[in-house]
C-alpha cells in the first residue's frame, strides 16, 4: 500500500473513532481544507473536524474507496449523523482530494451535492433553497459562527 493511502486511511479511522488527536496528526501544520461550506487553514480546520466529532450525534463513516500516489490521493465515503438542532437525519455522499506535503495532508478538498445535504438538513426550506447562493452564504455564515464559538470555548477550557 502506498503510504499516502495508509495516510488517508489513518485519518478516516481517526474520523470514525472521534479521535480528533489522531485526525490532527494527518494533518500538516499548514493544512488547507474546503468544502462546500467552509474554506479553512491550519488549526480551524482541525477545529471543525473535533467540533463534528464533540457535537454531532451518531455519527457513522463508511468509506467505499481510497487511492493515492507519492503526491496526491482521493477517497469517496459516506457520513451519516443527526442534525444538532433539528434531529433530522443526514447522509452525505462526499467526493475528497488531498495533496501531501512530507507525509501529511496539506491540501483536503470535499465535494457533496449542496442541494440534496440541505434538504436533509434543513427540510423544507433547504429543499426550496437549497440551490441558491443566498442559502449557502446563509449556511456558511452560522457555520462559521459556530465554528468561532466552538474554538472560543476550547481556548476558555485551556485558560
Amino acid at each position: 500500500m502506498q503510504a499516502n493511502e495508509e495516510v488517508i486511511r489513518r485519518f478516516f479511522r481517526a474520523l470514525m473513532q472521534r479521535n480528533w488527536a489522531s485526525l490532527q496528526e494527518c494533518y500538516h501544520a499548514k493544512v488547507r481544507f474546503t468544502d462546500e461550506v467552509f474554506d479553512l487553514s491550519g488549526s480551524n480546520a482541525v477545529a471543525m473536524w473535533r467540533m463534528l466529532c464533540a457535537e454531532t450525534r451518531d455519527l457513522q463513516i463508511k468509506v467505499d474507496l481510497v487511492s493515492a500516489n507519492a503526491s496526491t490521493g482521493q477517497a469517496r465515503w459516506q457520513m451519516r449523523y443527526v442534525a444538532g438542532q433539528n434531529g433530522r437525519s443526514v447522509r452525505k455522499i462526499i467526493e475528497s482530494s488531498f495533496e501531501f506535503r512530507g507525509g501529511q495532508i496539506v491540501r483536503h478538498t470535499d465535494r457533496f451535492d449542496f442541494w440534496k445535504w440541505a434538504s436533509q438538513a434543513l427540510g423544507a426550506s433547504g429543499r426550496l433553497l437549497g440551490w441558491s447562493r443566498l442559502l449557502r452564504k446563509k449556511v456558511r455564515s452560522k457555520a462559521t459562527r459556530q465554528l468561532a464559538e466552538f474554538a472560543d470555548a476550547l481556548g476558555r477550557q485551556r485558560e
